[in-house]
């Protein structure tokens, strides 16, 4: 695929990776249903896609929960304007049940579904526009109970979704996800 007659990176197949990046394919097919198209760019760098892979599995566990994971995912990729990432993880959070369409919407315009969420969507806001430092919010997040621990959670859930929306933007990255609503009309 090209952009602007720049050819974008390659979306590699089954037959152009080796064996242990086929195994992780076939992971994450089974986890997701599916390989995204992402993955396959991704894949361009094995050792990443692996790290990648354990990042994103080790969220899964954390103490602020798959909830408010997918909610910083959502709103780091709506800030980043990637529209792919939206699209993937607004399916990926109605398929897992863990937020709503309303919710999956709200958190894409930096909206809580309750007070614990504002907060954490207000410093996810804060940390991708100052590029994190944010230090004038971390009180803010202490007064209202949360951890070092859970804002580094936090953290780990933005640079997940960062990653991902700096990839789909470089690689061209056709969507496979099916579409959602803009934030604001056009």
């Amino acid at each position: 695929m090209e952009m602007r007659g720049i050819e974008c990176p390659k979306h590699l197949t089954d037959e152009e990776v080796n064996k242990w990046t086929k195994k992780l394919f076939g992971k994450v097919e089974a986890g997701l249903g599916k390989l995204p198209h992402l993955f396959r760019l991704m894949a361009n760098s094995e050792d990443v896609f692996e790290g990648f892979l354990a990042l994103n599995g080790a969220l899964a566990n954390t103490e602020i929960g798959p909830k408010l994971v997918e909610l910083v995912i959502l709103r780091t990729s709506e800030l980043n304007a990637c529209e792919y990432c939206v699209r993937a993880h607004t399916q990926m959070a109605l398929d897992a049940g863990s937020l709503t369409k309303e919710e999956s919407l709200n958190a894409r315009k930096g909206i809580g579904y309750d007070e614990k969420s504002q907060i954490v969507l207000d410093f996810v806001t804060d940390v991708v526009d100052r590029k994190g430092s944010v230090l004038c919010s971390i009180q803010k997040m202490r007064d209202n109970g949360f951890s070092d621990k859970n804002m580094v959670e936090i953290l780990g859930a933005v640079t997940v979704g960062t990653m991902t929306n700096y990839l789909s933007h470089m690689g061209c990255t056709e969507p496979d996800f099916p579409e959602v609503p803009p934030v604001f009309p056009r």
